[in-house]
């Protein structure tokens, strides 16, 4: 196309039924995309915005900034039982029964810690489970979800 013809499309005394109208307005749209886009582009970089390039956090160390819960002690509910997971300064977790049916038992795996109301008892793990197994007196298990 030449720059004569280009030029027509945007005269304002342009034959209106004609195929320059069309290809006018298309253009004319397209001015107004790549209008908007670079308006777009300029108002994200001048705002705050930061690359991530460090590739060494895993996920699970990760958390939201509105994530407000406490990391030294964690609720575990369910099945009319409340067990808190509580971590103390060498790192040892302990389990305290808060609320449910005296004499119930926690199951990690091979492991059985006995729960005491209102009692701490350590926990065999390094890091909080997500969901915890507990085993009451007549043998039914109960799983609790933070």
């Amino acid at each position: 196309m030449s720059q004569e013809m280009y030029e027509s499309l945007f005269d304002v005394g342009t034959d209106t039924h004609s195929a320059h109208a069309l290809v006018g307005a298309f253009t004319a749209q397209a001015r107004l995309h790549r209008a908007a886009m670079a308006l777009a582009t300029d108002e994200m970089m001048e705002a705050f915005w930061v690359e991530d390039e460090d590739a060494t956090l895993g996920l699970g160390e990760m958390r939201f900034a509105a994530d407000d819960r406490s990391e030294t002690a964690l609720m575990y509910a369910g099945g009319g039982y409340t067990v808190q997971l509580s971590v103390d300064d060498t790192g040892a977790w302990f389990a305290r029964q808060l609320s449910g049916a005296v004499g119930a038992s926690l199951r990690f795996g091979e492991d059985w810690v006995v729960l005491t109301p209102e009692s701490a008892a350590p926990l065999p793990v390094e890091q909080p489970p997500k969901t915890l197994v507990l085993v009451d007196l007549t043998g039914q298990e109960h799983r609790l979800l933070r």
